[in-house]
């Protein structure tokens, strides 16, 4: 609760800086979610909803918090204005869609955030799964495929951290999994696993 402490001493410092006050109040608001206080966060966060980066961080508690609609329909407030949110948020706004399992407009929000950016891991891997849960397979294979090649490629090292190469692994095997290819998925994980047997997820999936 050290910083909780040090950001209530900044406060006390910013008194005559109301605009040093809301962020700091903001960097509370997210410490407050950090720690799994979502109620706490969003009561921090609600006398600051006339700035625009507090209402993107309403968004990612929101969603935190698992509370779903509401983040959507902060989202398409957004919209409505005209505000395209950072890609930290549109990975939230993705995964309340995911939640509720809206996959068309998930694929849409993916899509949306790839135009801009196509190198985005959690945007990229959200697009193979809405593919996946949309049946689309052969789009879903070539988003997989060029994962794979980016995040464990054959030759060289990876940029990647490893939780992210795993992730990719056993969506890898999920995938197989979801088209009744049980055979192929168990010596795809056998075949991973015996490569890298440090890797207990394998073991375990």
């Amino acid at each position: 609760m050290s910083a909780l402490g040090a950001s209530s001493q900044a406060m006390g410092q910013a008194k005559d800086d109301r605009e040093l006050q809301a962020y700091i109040q903001g960097n509370m608001a997210i410490d407050r979610m950090q720690w799994g206080e979502f109620k706490q966060s969003l009561a921090q966060l609600e006398p600051l909803q006339q700035r625009t980066d507090s209402r993107f961080d309403r968004i990612v508690v929101l969603v935190e918090d698992l509370q779903m609609q509401q983040a959507i329909t902060e989202y398409d407030k957004l919209k409505a204005e005209g505000i395209t949110p950072p890609y930290w948020v549109m990975d939230s706004v993705g995964s309340a869609y995911v939640y509720l399992e809206e996959w068309e407009k998930a694929l849409a929000v993916y899509n949306q955030q790839l135009a801009t950016n196509p190198k985005l891991f959690n945007a990229r891997v959200g697009k193979f799964y809405s593919l996946s849960e949309l049946r689309r397979w052969n789009e879903a294979e070539e988003v997989l495929t060029a994962l794979e090649q980016d995040v464990i490629p054959e030759k060289g090292s990876s940029r990647y951290t490893q939780d992210q190469q795993m992730e990719i692994v056993v969506a890898h095997g999920w995938f197989l999994i979801d088209q009744n290819m049980l055979r192929e998925a168990d010596a795809y994980f056998t075949d991973y696993y015996a490569k890298a047997p440090a890797n207990t997820e394998i073991r375990s999936s």
